[in-house]
């Protein structure tokens, strides 16, 4: 009965100590759902504050998604380079927004008021003028382009003006993201808050909401590594987990240096040997996870062969062959340059990581990027008791991000303007490693977790947590509109 008394003031009105309130609060808003809120509304709205084709190669994969759209899955070459024929309209919105249509050439950032952006919704598309554009996205594949092509196809049967079209990729691309994403951290084992706090960097923010393929691959990166750690540890596969770990695998191995990826879970696939049936149940864990794999991996040698031979005519692709043979007769002189601009370039990495806006032209707040990293080390104290963690699973986890960071490192080398001789690695950012953010916060949560737990409460350092990422995304949109000068 005093047990019930206590109770019956700790609950009236005004007795409520702040401590019961940040708990409430970590009940009502976990992180796919500040996630959904936060990272939801600020996508959408990014569609139409961020000017057009201020995201990173933004011109290129919109050019790549409309010919995707109109079913022509390969590019074309003229003049050793590569690229397709698309309507006048669309190259001259690239050039009167962008600024120009050569790959290689960054413009001056300029102004970009909304007002000039929104009278080009009445520009017509007119479909059958066409001309060739060079873009070095044309023998990209088709499965990191799904939700910007069908939004544009949609657009075309409407016949909209091209700046709609890029608006409806944007839109499709940031719904898939902020959807995957948001799952992903629902179901999460381990570090769903460190992930939110990555998944909420102004960077990949900036991402969701253009039409790049960075968005759906940053989001499978996610899925995948989510329903990979639950469903494998679990020997259970329902069939939506199955489908979307194939899609999401597919979207990833189309980026092949994203592969390693798909091993994340083997290291449970070796735990049933204690359990009453071993064979039985690590056959149901390792089958629908070998079938994940080999359809990805399969998608991915399909695309790659049938688009061999498109890309072999461009010159860009006598340049790759050259560096790829220079590596395999010099891997010591290539494994040093890696490391010398890992040691030279980190700060680099973790600053464009969190964010660095437009083609490396706008630099954030300082104190967005001090919010940041200290969002991460909140993050990583607020984290919960994890069970079922072993050493093997971490230590296996840092091994396939080092493995996806070499391979990162390697394609930038091979496949951007970095001078053969080994003498730099020019073109890598911290935004390629995004992909990777819940594979770290899950390591670093199950870490976490096999540490003596901590006596004191972290309710209000999780609603610290929530206050420093709405501090960022809001600084994030306010740089958009000062930099570019939208008013």
């Amino acid at each position: 009965m005093d047990e019930i008394a206590a109770s019956a003031v700790k609950s009236a009105p005004g007795s409520e100590r702040p401590n019961d309130i940040f708990r409430r609060f970590a009940q009502k808003f976990p992180p796919h759902i500040v996630f959904l809120i936060l990272g939801g509304i600020n996508a959408i709205l990014l569609c139409f504050l961020t000017p057009p084709f201020q995201v990173p190669d933004e011109f290129q994969h919109f050019f790549r998604s409309y010919q995707l759209s109109e079913g022509r899955l390969w590019g074309t070459v003229e003049d050793g380079r590569a690229g397709g024929q698309t309507p006048l309209s669309l190259q001259e919105l690239v050039a009167s927004t962008w600024g120009t249509l050569e790959v290689q050439k960054v413009p001056p950032l300029g102004r970009h008021p909304l007002s000039s952006v929104w009278s080009r919704y009445r520009q017509p598309l007119q479909a059958s003028r066409k001309r060739f554009a060079w873009f070095i996205t044309a023998d990209y594949s088709p499965l990191m382009y799904i939700p910007q092509t069908a939004a544009i196809a949609v657009g075309r049967m409407a016949d909209a003006a091209p700046i709609m079209l890029l608006t409806l990729g944007r839109l499709a691309n940031a719904i898939f993201a902020v959807a995957a994403i948001a799952w992903a951290l629902k179901i999460l084992p381990a570090g769903s808050e460190m992930a939110l706090a990555i998944a909420l960097f102004p960077m990949a923010q900036f991402e969701y909401g253009s039409v790049a393929p960075d968005a759906t691959i940053i989001a499978s990166g996610y899925l995948l590594t989510a329903i990979l750690l639950t469903a494998t540890r679990q020997a259970k596969w329902p069939a939506v987990k199955l489908s979307a770990s194939v899609v999401a695998a597919g979207i990833l191995g189309a980026k092949v240096v994203y592969a390693p990826l798909f091993a994340i879970a083997a290291p449970a696939l070796f735990r049933w040997r204690n359990t009453a049936r071993p064979l039985e149940t690590a056959l149901k864990a390792a089958l629908p996870h070998l079938l994940m794999a080999v359809l990805a991996v399969g998608l991915t040698v399909l695309w790659l062969k049938s688009s061999a031979a498109a890309s072999a005519a461009t010159t860009a692709h006598a340049a790759m062959a050259s560096k790829i043979a220079g590596i395999g007769a010099h891997p010591l002189r290539f494994t040093a340059l890696l490391f010398t601009d890992l040691r030279s370039h980190l700060l680099r990495y973790v600053l464009s990581a969190i964010g660095v806006l437009g083609h490396w032209t706008i630099v954030l707040p300082n104190y967005v990027y001090v919010l940041a990293i200290v969002s991460i080390v909140l993050a990583i104290s607020v984290q919960q008791d994890v069970k079922d963690v072993h050493m093997i699973d971490i230590v296996w986890c840092l091994m396939l991000a080092f493995v996806v960071f070499v391979l990162v490192q390697t394609a930038l080398y091979v496949t951007f303007a970095s001078p053969e001789g080994f003498r730099e690695n020019s073109g890598v950012q911290g935004r390629y490693f995004l992909p990777l953010g819940a594979l770290v916060a899950a390591t670093a949560g199950s870490a976490k977790g096999m540490m003596p737990k901590s006596k004191h409460p972290t309710f209000f350092l999780y609603a610290l947590l929530i206050a420093i990422l709405f501090v960022d995304t809001l600084s994030l949109d306010a740089t958009i509109i000062t930099h570019f000068h939208l008013f």
